[in-house]
């Protein structure tokens, strides 16, 4: 292994410029070049301030390099291939097609603070080799990954983009930090996961993504043992079915989607939290379907706004284990939020949406507790395909009874039954220690002009279904919107009723509100009113446009009533009722009135919607050719047991 020294100045680095290179420090030029396997020197001697040409890629090559004085700059289309270490200690610029580390053993990589511009990419690209930053490394183009350990060794890397290629790599952290500054579609993209593996380490390293723009981390579906953290403004978007050691961010407010239909499973902590008046967005990446985030115990944190997020594990349906997830009350659930309570820890909650006898935990408080009772919502009624039209009714909202301080010991066994659903039926009854308490279903929707009552709860009552009337002058009629469920902050609201008969086509009415909510809108066929589902107390419920359009309505927030349904004025084509939204009066889980079915008359009217979590069914509805629409089916009840651990002295708020 020999080692060259450069002299003489700006130059051209290739095999036929020879007057360049010496075989000593200051020596004199021209007795060869540095081979692959030599190391290259630029020294206090080489000529201080000048530009070295590489424009002959495969000649641009050396073992060790080293630049120990001057201000250099390597500029053209070569590329520069280490297979040594290398060390800077002076000013150096590269701008050239790359800098490759190729070395097949341990290396070092000093940069002394050289730039490398945004058309030089670093590839570290060694089968079995390492690299260990010995200082902070910026640069302005990407870094590829192919093969061989790149260690951090406690520094920062800087870069817009790392990528992977296929090979066999490792990034270890040991206290270094990965900053992927830019922004975009492949910020930090795990191209060719197979083969990659991340070490940890020894400190508290990370990959972090500061751009204050949107970006996306293409996580390749693999396993990071280290923590990747949002550390800027702009939205962080994560693709894969990726497992984090933990998930972070630095600053507030931001925002992470995840994505849905796919689990994110993280393994040691779930960092990510606002702060006061800067909440941190978590959703999916496809609005109304869950994306799912699990970590074994659960996880506590605070200002957050979740929307379409399943929170893992769940509570088991039966009692046997408590929510694990709590995102206190600061946080606000925007909608389709599962697994996780926005109450403080301390509050322990089982729910129980099956079986028929719950065991009392060893930690139960008898003197601190509230047993929440929801009843089953009653089905809508179905549409009628006579001459008159009838359009079906609402079917009511179950009622809701609160049990407070039930006296019980640990390891007894309490009997209990969870209302089902109302399918062509009412909905039926919640009870609680073999009948002692008990709050009843909600009741059957009609065809035409009565809809369900409201269950009748110990504490507040179901909403009514609404009523949807006929006309002989009908060539069509739409379903009335389900009550919504009663729940601890009032009664259910009502489902809206369809009342306009002037016109031969109108739209469904809205679904009622779920506990202390009010009820849907009714139907204006000609008017430029929507059929709005009903609020709650904390919820929107859904739009629709009306008569004249073919819209479909939306679903209500966090407990409002479903949107209704449209008709077309030529009877072409149907609007779809919306949804009835989750609630959030008992830990999220009490549903509200399901949106009505629009209606058409020369094309098959939409299915009806469902109620959810003790709420009613929508009403049916009828089309010109005679299809009769069945009213949806009631929401299922459901308990909720929530206590303060005797030991704890807190007291429970509801």
């Amino acid at each position: 292994m020999a080692t060259w020294y450069w002299v003489g100045g700006a130059g051209t680095w290739n095999n036929t410029t020879l007057t360049h290179w010496a075989t000593s420090s200051g020596g004199a030029g021209g007795a060869g070049y540095p081979l692959i396997t030599d190391n290259v020197v630029f020294d206090s001697n080489s000529g201080g301030t000048f530009t070295v040409t590489c424009n002959q890629t495969g000649q641009n090559n050396c073992a060790n390099f080293t630049i120990s004085a001057g201000a250099i700059t390597f500029s053209n289309v070569g590329t520069l291939i280490v297979s040594g270490n290398m060390t800077v200690t002076a000013a150096a610029a590269f701008n050239i097609a790359s800098v490759t580390f190729n070395s097949t053993t341990s290396q070092t990589v000093q940069n002394g603070g050289s730039t490398f511009s945004a058309t030089t990419p670093i590839v570290f690209n060694g089968v079995g080799g390492s690299w260990a930053l010995q200082d902070n490394l910026t640069v302005l183009s990407s870094i590829t990954q192919t093969n061989g350990t790149l260690n951090l060794n406690g520094k920062t890397l800087s870069t817009p983009s790392y990528i992977t290629a296929t090979g066999t790599k490792n990034l270890t952290l040991n206290g270094g930090t990965l900053l992927c500054s830019g922004s975009g579609a492949t910020v930090f993209n795990n191209a060719a996961p197979t083969g990659y593996t991340t070490t940890l380490g020894t400190g508290s390293g990370k990959i972090s993504l500061n751009s204050a723009s949107a970006k996306t981390f293409v996580g390749g579906g693999f396993t990071y043992t280290v923590p990747v953290s949002n550390d800027g403004a702009g939205a962080l978007t994560i693709t894969g079915a990726n497992t984090f050691a933990t998930l972070a961010n630095g600053v507030s407010p931001t925002t992470f989607t995840f994505p849905a239909s796919t689990t994110t499973t993280l393994t040691t902590s779930f960092a990510i939290a606002g702060t006061s008046g800067n909440l941190v967005t978590l959703n999916s990446s496809t609005a109304g379907t869950q994306a799912t985030i699990s970590l074994t115990g659960g996880a506590t944190s605070n200002y957050l706004s979740a929307q379409d997020i399943a929170f893992a594990p769940v509570p088991t349906s039966n009692g046997t284990t408590p929510y694990v997830w709590f995102l206190n009350t600061n946080s606000t659930n925007v909608s389709n939020v599962t697994g996780a309570l926005f109450t403080a820890p301390g509050t322990v909650a089982y729910l129980l949406t099956s079986g028929t006898s719950w065991t009392v935990p060893a930690n139960f408080n008898p003197w601190n507790n509230t047993i929440h009772m929801i009843a089953g919502g009653g089905a809508g009624g179905a549409g009628s395909p006579t001459t008159t039209h009838k359009g079906g009714s609402g079917g009511g909202g179950g009622g809701y009874t609160k049990v407070t301080n039930f006296f019980s010991t640990a390891g007894s066994s309490v009997t209990y039954a969870i209302g089902a659903g109302g399918s062509g039926s009412a909905g039926g009854s919640t009870t609680w220690a073999s009948g002692a308490y008990t709050a009843g279903g909600g009741g059957l929707g009609t065809t035409g002009s009565t809809g369900g009552t409201g269950g009748t709860g110990s504490t507040y009552n179901g909403g009514a279904g609404g009523a949807s009337g006929s006309a002989s002058t009908a060539i069509g009629y739409a379903g009335a919107g389900g009550g919504g469920a009663a729940g601890p902050n009032g009664a259910g609201g009502a489902g809206g009723s369809v009342t306009d008969t002037t016109q031969s086509f109108n739209a469904g009415a809205g679904g009622g509100g779920n506990g202390g909510g009010t009820a849907g809108t009714s139907n204006q066929s000609t008017s430029t009113v929507a059929a709005n589902g009903g609020n709650n107390s904390l919820g929107v419920g859904g739009g629709a446009g009306v008569g004249s359009g073919t819209a479909s309505g939306s679903p209500g927030t966090v407990g409002g009533g479903g949107g209704g349904g449209e008709s077309a004025t030529n009877g072409s084509s149907v609007g779809v009722g919306g949804s009835g939204s989750q609630g959030i009066d008992i830990l999220n889980t009490i549903g509200s009135g399901g949106g009505p079915g629009g209606n058409a008359s020369a094309a098959t009217g939409a299915a009806a919607k469902s109620g959810i979590a003790g709420s009613g069914g929508a009403g049916g509805v009828t089309s010109s050719t005679g299809t009769s629409i069945v009213g949806g089916s009631g929401g299922a009840g459901l308990i909720v047991v929530t206590y303060i651990p005797a030991t704890s002295g807190m007291f429970l708020l509801f």
